[in-house]
C-alpha cells in the first residue's frame, strides 16, 4: 500500500510538472501571438500610411498636370489672340491705297482714339487699356 501511495505520489509530481510545462508552453505561444498580431497591425498601419500618401501624392500631381494643360491651352489662345492684334495693328499702322491710314478695331482691345496713354512698345494700342479676357 505504501507502494502505491508513492507512486501515486510520483505520477502526482509528473501530473504536475508536466501541466506547468504545458501551461508555461501555452503562455510563451500566447505571448507570441500577441507579439506578432502587434507586428502585423503595426505593418497594416505603416502601409495603409504608404498607400494614402501616394493617393494623396497621387492625386496632387494630377491636379498640377490638368491645370498644367489648361494654363497651356489658355497661353496657346492668347498667343493667338496677340497674333491677330498685332496682324491688326499692322493694317492700322500701314497707309491705304491713297496714301491714308484705315483704322478697323479689334473686338475686346482699347481704341486707339481713347485718352492718351503710353503707348506699349510692342503694339499701336495703350499699355494700360482693358485686357482681353480668354476663358
Amino acid at each position: 500500500e505504501s507502494q502505491v501511495k508513492q507512486q501515486e505520489l510520483l505520477m502526482s509530481q509528473k501530473y504536475n510538472e508536466q501541466l506547468m510545462l504545458l501551461q508555461r508552453v501555452a503562455q510563451q505561444r500566447r505571448s507570441d501571438l500577441a507579439h506578432r498580431v502587434s507586428h502585423l497591425e503595426m505593418e497594416y498601419h505603416q502601409r495603409k500610411a504608404q498607400e494614402d500618401f501616394l493617393k494623396q501624392s497621387y492625386e496632387i500631381e494630377r491636379d498640377n498636370y490638368e491645370a498644367q494643360v489648361k494654363l497651356q491651352a489658355e497661353l496657346a489662345e492668347l498667343r493667338k489672340l496677340q497674333e491677330l492684334h498685332e496682324a491688326s495693328c499692322q493694317r492700322l499702322t500701314q497707309p491705304q491705297h491713297g496714301g491714308t491710314y484705315s483704322y478697323v478695331p479689334s473686338v475686346g482691345w482699347p481704341s486707339p482714339r481713347a485718352a492718351p496713354q503710353p503707348m506699349s512698345p510692342r503694339c499701336c494700342c495703350y499699355a494700360s487699356g482693358p485686357s482681353p479676357v480668354v476663358e
